[in-house]
Formats: C-alpha cells, structure tokens, sequence
C-alpha cells in the first residue's frame, strides 16, 4: 500500500508539472498562423511508418544505423516493463501487458 501511495503522489507531481509545461506551450502555439497540414494525408502516414519507426535514413550507414535501430527497438520494449512497473502497485503487485512479462 506504501508503494502505491508514494507512486501515487510522484505522478500527482509529475502530472502538475507537465501540465504548467504544457499550458507555456500551447501558448505559444495559440499564437502561430494556421496550416493545412491535411492534404496529403497518406503520404504523411507513409513518411512516419518509414522514417519514425522503420528507421530508414538510418541504413545508409549499414553499421551505426543497425546499432542505432537496435538501441531504438530496445528502449522501446523497456518502455513496456516501465509502464508495468508503473501501474503494477494498483493491481496487487503484478501487471502485465501481454501475460508472461
């Protein structure tokens, strides 16, 4: 119960303080000229599978680019056990997304 209290009171900060962040944020942007940023919608869906999660720039060098995919793939599949050390308190101690982690 200690445990979920505490995480309980470190996102209550966290959140806080990404709220303030955001609200300087937005308002910058509340102050910037509209875009039509919708007219090409599959091709902007296409450039983010390729280079956002394929990595493609990142081949042109085959050695660095592979070692960079990898660091990338791997802080992703970390990014899963935090999320599961995050809310684990809440659910008795153990939660899992997929059941076997």
């Amino acid at each position: 119960m200690g445990a979920a209290l505490l995480m309980t009171g470190v996102l209550i900060v966290a959140l806080g303080y990404f709220a303030y962040s955001c609200r300087l944020r937005f308002a910058i942007l509340f102050e910037a000229q509209p875009e039509d940023r919708f007219d090409q919608i599959g091709r902007r869906v296409k450039h983010v599978l390729t280079y956002m999660f394929a990595q493609k720039k990142l081949f042109k060098e085959l050695g660095p680019g592979i070692m960079h995919a990898l660091i990338f793939w791997g802080f992703l599949v970390l990014q899963v056990r935090s999320v599961n050390h995050l809310v684990g308190p809440y659910f008795g101690g153990h939660f899992s997304i997929f059941g076997f982690w």
